[in-house]
């Protein structure tokens, strides 16, 4: 039997960490005949030199620029969408908008819930002409000419791929969609186009894909989270505190915090909370001698931070490096600098970050902040909503972190784990099982093999062995 020609959508340099600098490529090269990359950096030369070899081939991806007929039908499916029985995260959404607008608020909140839950059977005719209708971006001649097996999505929800979706389910090519976090199926609205198949990271995302997507269980795959093998088993060891912090100019005899930045617009204080944490150091309010390592998030502009880079006790990390289009772009060497922060840091300062689960795979304690300063008044413009969203509810239902409000909150909580790291240490361990579900190494072999069944379901699919679901403290020693 012929080997399948696999095609790999990669809109941004996310989907380069997840998939291609994973154990995925090279899995699924060695099983195919051909992989197909369609990127919005094909053409880049750093790109090609380190994907584009053997059997692998790349093609661009524009951007999607939706006409106005397709803006409708995807408001349309996504306010009906809204107005059935959807997540929390998306009721919350709804509330804060309500909240913000006085007098247009209750009159949406109200059709919404009243009226559009009365016309969900609208919604598969809006999916069907959403696909059927809108432009493919020209991707039809790429797909008769490579004649792919199977085509792979790995951001989903209303972005670059969407022509390319549009384009494989009209040339009747099967699909799967990867879920590119664990947030996703509760926040980003409907999943339209519709994959014939989901690759999820754990059992919670599956049940979210059942309960607000309609995917029924054998349509989706618990795979675990390939970039997540990096922690469990690294290809190479992470560095040792002392030469983490000889690279960084840390001083190895004081404790180290962590402020890990937010999106700008979920964290657009952090300027000020770095110089709240620096000032606590430089008063000596804190119980023991520390030093303040700011991590911007990738989306994040650096230059927002300019004012604290220069404070006594503040070293500045920028994470990956500039992309031609994107974000920053993480190559492993970026990841296992993560990793090593993670491990070496004594304690983690965010607000509403996925950090928080990936320092519990270290057992490292975290803080996150619900108080801001030049945010509007009231709980739906405050930070305190995101801790109400589904996903992140887990995290404190599990114990994993400690939520401060005011400043004074935050010293009593740093000053509390300075003294006594393992606190919640059990809470971290439950949810660095729940989100991470595998500790074996093989996530990207299991989402390879996944991807390999979806494009040849009669070929026994690749051997991934057995999986341990005891997710705990990380490997790198």
């Amino acid at each position: 039997m012929s080997r399948p020609r696999i095609l790999l959508a990669i809109p941004n340099t996310l989907s380069t960490r997840n998939l291609l600098r994973t154990d995925v490529l090279p899995l699924l090269k060695a099983e195919a005949e051909r992989v197909i990359l369609v990127a919005p950096f094909a053409d880049e030369p750093g790109f090609r030199a380190e994907f584009v070899t053997d059997n692998v081939v790349a093609y661009p991806m524009a951007p999607y620029r939706p006409r106005v007929r397709e803006r409708f039908l995807h408001s349309a499916i996504y306010n009906l969408y809204l107005g059935g029985s959807t997540s929390g995260s998306l009721q919350l959404f709804l509330d804060r908008w309500g909240d913000n607008h006085p007098y247009l608020g209750p009159l949406r909140r109200f059709v919404t819930r009243r009226a559009l839950s009365h016309l969900a059977f609208l919604s598969p005719w809006l999916e069907r002409a959403f696909v059927e209708t809108g432009a493919a971006g020209g991707y039809a001649a790429m797909l008769t000419r490579e004649r792919p097996d199977v085509a792979v999505f790995s951001r989903l929800f209303f972005c670059d791929e969407i022509p390319l979706m549009r384009a494989a389910a009209r040339a009747g090519i099967p699909t799967v969609g990867i879920v590119a976090s664990w947030d996703n199926l509760t926040n980003k609205g409907a999943l339209v186009p519709r994959m014939d198949r989901l690759i999820v990271w754990n059992e919670t995302m599956r049940r979210e894909a059942e309960r607000y997507h309609r995917y029924r269980s054998d349509e989706v795959a618990v795979t675990g989270a390939p970039h997540h093998d990096q922690v469990f088993a690294p290809r190479e060891p992470l560095a040792p505190r002392e030469a983490f912090f000889r690279e960084l100019g840390l001083d190895p005899a004081k404790r180290l915090i962590t402020y890990a930045g937010e999106d700008p617009i979920i964290a657009p204080d952090a300027p000020r909370y770095v110089e709240l944490i620096d000032r606590f150091i430089r008063e000596g309010r804190l119980a023991t001698p520390c030093q303040l390592l700011v991590r911007p998030h990738p989306q994040d502009d650096a230059r927002r931070f300019d004012r604290v880079r220069q404070l006594p006790s503040v070293v500045f990390d920028l994470p990956g490096r500039p992309s031609a289009r994107y974000w920053m772009d993480m190559t492993q060497r970026d990841l296992r600098h993560l990793y090593e922060t993670l491990r070496h840091s004594d304690l983690i300062v965010n607000v509403t970050s996925t950090i928080v689960v990936d320092a519990a795979f270290f057992d490292t304690p975290s803080i996150c902040i619900g108080f801001a300063y030049t945010t509007p008044r009231g709980f739906y413009n405050s930070p305190l909503r995101f801790y109400d969203m589904d996903h992140y509810r887990c995290v404190m239902e599990a114990g994993a972190t400690t939520l401060v409000r005011s400043e004074e909150e935050l010293l009593v909580a740093i000053n509390r784990y300075l003294a006594d790291p393992g606190l919640e240490s059990e809470g971290r361990r439950r949810i660095a099982r729940q989100i991470a579900q595998f500790d074996d190494g093989r996530c990207g072999w299991r989402t390879a093999g996944a991807i390999l069944e979806a494009a040849r379901p009669r070929v026994p699919r690749l051997e991934v062995g057995a999986a341990r679901n005891t997710a705990g403290r990380g490997s790198a020693t």
